[in-house]
């Protein structure tokens, strides 16, 4: 049954092993500086705005910043490759494109907090000069980096190059962005400011790797799957649930509350892993079992019934793809 299905591996990237893997370490590298500074800043009350506070935190963002710098790197390569073997129109390179301009948003995002705690820095120790010194040194990093980004965008179609550009202008906006999905997530899911942030960090991962229209629509369907999947036991698993149900959702045309909803019952009624229930509710659709546009509303409300009849995962859907064969509306009255 499992073969017949076939697994989907929810995604519209490039099957480049090398640059998975290069991409995983960073993001790996880049979760790592990022629960350092958590480590060493808890339990020190004020230690965030203190002189040594800013100072490491200074260190610490320009860490993130070359990583997230090499992840541009990695990814311009990728659209290089894709736009080669595809055309710069294929949905793989379209794809990286928008990882890629999302990676330039999120490098402005964290220079300009660089600048922002240098300014700091420089104020506390009253001393004018270094205030001065770091301000140019920011500036012509940030410029170094821009005229760069200018280069790689000259070499994109002007579709593609217009983001780019666009990217340090948009620097306040996409920092008000992430504060207003803080600030909704901590509402919606009732998460302390720390759990909150750190929440917003992982939607800002999601919507850089180029998922969801905007950070505020990732983040809505952050909330969805931390309020409907039980049982997330890291950031990592988040991460890789928000972003196959954003995939789903707009794939087959329906909504993140929806395939979620499903996602979840299918994970408790048959006892599967999140990532088999949704390779199987993709494998379904991409089979013709959301024709009706109704499989995720079957799958919440009909899957504990087949498996407390004692079906599999695997058996249930096979019934349900035979029935969409037959082409029966209510899937259920076929199954039976």
């Amino acid at each position: 049954m499992a073969e017949e299905l076939g697994v989907l591996r929810v995604s519209l990237g490039m099957d480049d092993s090398q640059f998975t893997s290069s991409v995983k370490q960073i993001n790996a590298r880049l979760t790592a500086l990022k629960s350092e500074f958590r480590a060493t800043s808890s339990g020190v009350e004020g230690f965030e705005s203190s002189l040594e506070g800013m100072k490491t935190k200074s260190e610490n963002l320009n860490k993130v910043l070359n990583l997230q710098r090499e992840k541009a790197q990695r990814l311009k390569e990728a659209y290089d490759q894709a736009a080669a073997q595809y055309g710069e129109t294929s949905v793989q390179a379209q794809r990286l494109a928008t990882q890629y301009n999302n990676m330039i948003n999120t490098i402005n995002r964290t220079q300009n907090e660089v600048n922002r705690l240098n300014q700091e820095i420089a104020l506390q120790e009253n001393k004018w000069h270094q205030l001065s010194t770091s301000l140019n040194n920011s500036s012509q990093s940030l410029n170094a980096f821009g005229d760069k980004a200018k280069d790689v965008g000259s070499k994109m179609s002007v579709g593609l190059t217009a983001p780019i550009v666009a990217a340090g202008i948009a620097v306040g906006m996409i920092a008000t962005q992430f504060e207003d999905a803080q600030v909704k997530i901590q509402n919606s899911l009732g998460a302390t400011s720390e759990e909150a942030e750190n929440l917003a960090d992982v939607a800002q991962n999601v919507w850089a790797d180029g998922f969801g229209e905007s950070l505020e629509t990732v983040s809505d369907a952050l909330i969805k799957v931390k309020q409907n999947i039980k049982g997330i036991s890291s950031d990592a698993e988040l991460e890789k649930i928000t972003r196959d149900a954003i995939l789903l959702a707009s794939t087959f045309e329906s909504d993140v509350n929806e395939v979620t909803r499903a996602g979840q019952n299918l994970m408790h009624n048959f006892g599967i892993s999140s990532e088999d229930a949704f390779n199987l509710m993709a494998t379904g659709a991409q089979k013709g079992l959301n024709f009706s546009q109704e499989m995720f509303d079957n799958l919440s409300e009909y899957s504990g019934l087949f498996a407390k009849m004692g079906f599999s995962a695997d058996e249930y859907f096979q019934l349900l793809v035979n029935g969409s064969k037959a082409g029966v509306y209510n899937l259920l009255i076929r199954a039976l």
